[in-house]
């Protein structure tokens, strides 16, 4: 089953195209049915980080000063309330 993205995605910072690739690659894994974490994976180095304080709550590095924050629920294998461009 495909993981999917509730809601709108929040855009803080235009990507720069690498970014942007970087992006379409994670969603597109997602699509595939790959977790999160299996999706980050499938980019390369993108530093999937599990934000402290917050529940469920992940970050992973799309360039040294932009990425993308998200929560994942695994039960319904949804990611929501995303943000990309911004830095955490």
């Amino acid at each position: 089953m495909a993981w999917t993205i509730k809601g709108k995605v929040k855009v803080i910072q235009q990507l720069t195209p690498v970014e942007d690739k970087k992006w379409d690659t994670f969603v597109a894994e997602l699509g595939k049915g790959k977790a999160p974490i299996d999706a980050a994976k499938a980019i390369g180095d993108v530093k999937y980080t599990k934000l402290k304080g917050a529940a469920n709550q992940f970050e992973l590095r799309l360039s040294g000063g932009r990425r993308a924050t998200f929560v994942v629920d695994e039960g319904a294998k949804q990611i929501s309330q995303v943000q990309v461009g911004g830095h955490t």
